[in-house]
């Protein structure tokens, strides 16, 4: 299968406070197949390796200072047995994606009302 990855990268600086970085995902992934990792400095946070069943909301906490997040889809990791790969039944038609919306940072000393 093919091979490679794709990322999408932040860079927030939060207040002395810290915040809140909260995102919807919606994916059809079958690990080791395809994997959606969310990281915070190079450190996984979040790891999506099965189908979700519907949009599900994600939080995480950010330390106060710069700091770069990232999406970063993985399909067919390299390195792994194909054996192990192919082991790993997937549906017809299966193509393997992971959607992501509403990503929003909220810095903890901003006060924020939703209507």
């Amino acid at each position: 299968g093919n091979q490679g990855a794709l990322e999408i990268t932040w860079n927030i600086v939060s207040g002395p406070a810290g915040g809140i970085l909260s995102f919807a995902a919606d994916a059809s992934l079958y690990a080791p197949h395809d994997v959606l990792e969310f990281s915070v400095d190079g450190r996984v946070q979040i790891v999506l390796s099965a189908p979700t069943a519907n949009w599900q909301q994600r939080y995480i906490e950010i330390d106060p200072g710069r700091h770069v997040v990232k999406w970063k889809l993985v399909k067919n990791p390299p390195g792994l047995d194909s054996a192990v790969v192919e082991s790993v039944d997937v549906p017809d038609g299966y193509r393997g994606y992971a959607k992501l919306d509403a990503v929003m940072y909220l810095d903890n000393d901003q006060v924020h009302y939703e209507a």
